[in-house]
C-alpha cells in the first residue's frame, strides 16, 4: 500500500497479541490466524494496530 505521496505504508501489530496467536502482512495489512484460537486461554483480544508510511512528521494511525 501507497500513501498519497506514494510513499510505502508499512503496518505493525503494537500490542494485544501477547501469545502471538496474530500474523499481520507488514506491506498490505492482511491480518491472519497464526495459531488456534482457544477459548479457554482468551476469550477476546484487543489489538493495536498501526499504520505509518515511516514520516517522522506524519500522521500515524491507529486501526
Amino acid at each position: 500500500a501507497t500513501d498519497r505521496e506514494n510513499d510505502s505504508i508499512t503496518y505493525q501489530i503494537l500490542s494485544g497479541d501477547i501469545q502471538q496467536v496474530f500474523n499481520l502482512s507488514k506491506t498490505i495489512g492482511l491480518l491472519l490466524l497464526g495459531k488456534a484460537l482457544d477459548r479457554e486461554t482468551a476469550d477476546q483480544y484487543c489489538l493495536i494496530v498501526t499504520a505509518s508510511d515511516g514520516n517522522p512528521v506524519g500522521v500515524r494511525v491507529f486501526i
